[in-house]
């Protein structure tokens, strides 16, 4: 009798974690609040069409809208907000900077591999880096850089897919990091953080080195995000040696930024 009620009491116990995490998923969707963005949305017609405030000129490049492809937008949930531009300076070097924002459906947003490897490119290397974010208040953004490459026509051609998150207040270079600071914010406060990825890739033209053309694309994210997202306050300002600009809190205090931080999450 005893290893006959064994025999059921795992599955029966699997089945009721499901039955309890559908009702508790189902009580967020009813009752979560959706978070602000942590970048630049605008309107893009009278209707009410909204769009990333990506800007029409950074440095020497120039900006165009770069229209998104239908099966693109159906493989998003409705509410998702997606734009992509490109940008060529006056030489031609171009690139293309894209943004998704995600709705009340965090599917809006998924791994960033999968957009090079769907486009036919294989990925060499992924390195975390930092970008130093100029504008008013300096910082250091954490990006991720995949090197790629592509076969075209008999020519092999190497890009950089440059890609970060980013929401009300937090800014991330992981996919998983973006996922626990959602999970803990919901599961906290019933707010939905409203997360974004953005990215930016760039091919390596004839003639420039791949470094070069890493540095150029830094170069210019330098200078555009302070145009479409402003400071993370989980990313404190730097001065121009690096350091923190903002004094470090006593042993034991937290820092504004630390305060503020929590009351995001």
């Amino acid at each position: 009798m005893l290893m006959k009620n064994n025999q059921w009491f795992f599955p029966g116990l699997v089945l009721g974690l499901i039955v309890l995490t559908g009702i508790f998923l189902s009580y967020w969707r009813t009752n979560q609040v959706l978070g602000q963005p942590g970048i630049k949305v605008v309107a893009l017609d009278d209707e009410g069409t909204l769009g990333i405030g990506f800007p029409d000129v950074v440095l020497d490049y120039q900006g165009r809208f770069q229209e998104v492809s239908q099966g693109e937008l159906d493989a998003l949930p409705d509410d998702t907000t997606i734009n992509v531009r490109m940008y060529q300076a006056r030489d031609g070097f171009d690139m293309q900077v894209r943004a998704v924002l995600m709705g009340t459906d965090r599917t809006s947003i998924h791994q960033p591999q999968f957009c090079l490897v769907g486009a036919g490119f294989s990925i060499d290397e992924t390195n975390l880096q930092s970008l130093r974010v100029e504008g008013g208040e300096p910082y250091e953004l954490p990006i991720m850089v995949l090197k790629s490459r592509k076969m075209v026509e008999g020519t092999e051609y190497t890009g950089f897919y440059i890609y970060w998150f980013v929401a009300d207040g937090l800014a991330t270079a992981h996919h998983w990091e973006r996922m626990a600071w959602m999970a803990k914010g919901l599961f906290t406060t019933g707010k939905l953080q409203r997360w974004a990825y953005v990215s930016c890739f760039g091919i390596v033209p004839p003639g420039f080195s791949e470094e070069a053309t890493l540095e150029r694309i830094k170069g210019f994210l330098a200078h555009a995000v302070p145009m479409f997202q402003p400071r993370p306050q989980n990313l404190l300002p730097v001065n121009d040696l690096g350091e923190n600009a903002l004094k470090q809190p006593a042993t034991g205090q937290k820092s504004v930024t630390s305060q503020r931080l929590e009351a995001n999450l």
